[in-house]
């Protein structure tokens, strides 16, 4: 399978554009991410019927003073919910919420109190359980959910759930699975999960084991596969002696994890999740045809990301994404539309019909991708 690059205008032009998360909705691809003019950066919705031409929405309530920044939306029966924050200062953000019937106008839901306070508050999954939505993200070093019943009125869930503690937790990503609901990211420097039944009441998973070791362990992604939910991300190592003038070389793989159950996990050991330099699995979906992951890889030097759509013609490798049949055994993808100047990043990928469409952002121009 080959990739091209997209090259649409409305995902460039003046100032910054990113997507952060893209799903199919009422059969078309849907976007999210932002737009960014002198500084000010504001949410904004990206479409497209065959993933090749896409149209820019911009709505008043997804811009305002400060920054305001979509990480991820969900279908639910209560419409559209995009999450995210606003960020006020480097160190002063508050989780948002935004409601919409269409994916076009938006409205910006009420400002809760619990998604404030001191620091910074992100909102960075949302998922819905039995008419329950859940939003997950992080609370000034702790990981945080809220819950709502209607989008409307929201509460933040408190106890003692392993959702703090020493060091920092957040949660990356979150999805139907085990008893009812699966979050996962990182706690401290480990990968953290934990399972819910209703979105109220959470346990962590414990396995040091199998989320912990030498260096760090992050979980970015999950989604359920052919044998159960599959989750991926990295792990990381600090090389170099300091104190004798050597530098510190921070490197990483791409790391898998796989449950059946959302309670008991097991490490996926496969070459091709390692390389030279750095790779990282930061989005992963499961197609008719398997599971595909993507993300960043530094091989080739700078810093190159993975898929945007089938085109049929060969090129030679330069950066990569994963395939899987089973999430066992994996392939790394590459292609020159991957990489090239500066930071190219890919956050999150979804199947469309025979296309694999993946989106995120290219620094060589500041544009989407």
């Amino acid at each position: 399978m080959d990739w091209a690059r997209v090259e649409a205008p409305s995902l460039g032009g003046p100032g910054e554009q990113q997507l952060t998360a893209v799903e199919v909705v009422d059969g078309i691809l849907m976007a999210i991410g932002f737009t960014a003019v002198d500084g000010d950066r504001d949410g904004a919705v990206w479409t497209s019927g065959d993933g090749l031409d896409w149209q820019l929405h911009r709505d008043a309530d997804l811009g305002g003073p400060g920054d305001q920044l979509p990480t991820a939306f969900a279908q639910t029966t209560h419409g559209l919910i995009a999450v995210g924050f606003e960020e006020f200062t480097e160190y002063d953000h508050d989780a948002a919420v935004w409601i919409s019937s269409d994916g076009l106008d938006w409205e910006r839901a009420p400002v809760s109190p619990s998604f404030g306070g001191r620091g910074m508050q992100v909102a960075t999954a949302v998922a819905e359980l039995d008419g329950m939505i859940v939003v997950a993200g992080g609370d000034d070093g702790n990981a945080a959910i809220w819950v709502s019943p209607d989008a409307i009125s929201w509460e933040r869930v408190t106890g003692p759930f392993g959702l703090g503690g020493p060091g920092d937790q957040i949660i990356e990503s979150i999805a139907l699975g085990g008893p009812g609901l699966v979050a996962v990211g990182w706690d401290d420097f480990d990968a953290g999960v934990w399972t819910s039944s209703d979105g109220r009441v959470w346990s962590q998973v414990s396995n040091p084991f199998v989320f912990g070791g030498e260096g760090w362990q992050v979980i970015h992604g999950i989604t359920f596969g052919p044998h159960g939910l599959v989750a991926v991300g990295e792990i990381g190592q600090e090389r170099g002696i300091p104190f004798l003038g050597g530098e510190i070389e921070r490197n990483w793989d791409a790391a898998v994890w796989l449950s059946p159950d959302g309670a008991v996990w097991s490490p996926v050991l496969d070459a091709a999740l390692e390389g030279i330099g750095s790779q990282s699995m930061i989005g992963i979906s499961s197609s008719g045809e398997g599971l595909v992951a993507a993300g960043i890889d530094t091989a080739g030097g700078g810093v190159t990301a993975g898929v945007w759509v089938p085109n049929g013609e060969e090129g030679e490798p330069d950066a990569a994404v994963w395939l899987s049949d089973d999430g066992l055994s994996w392939t790394k993808v590459r292609h020159p539309s991957f990489g090239g100047e500066a930071w190219q990043d890919m956050l999150d990928v979804v199947a469309f019909g025979d296309l694999l469409v993946a989106v995120g952002g290219d620094d060589r121009e500041g544009d989407a991708g």
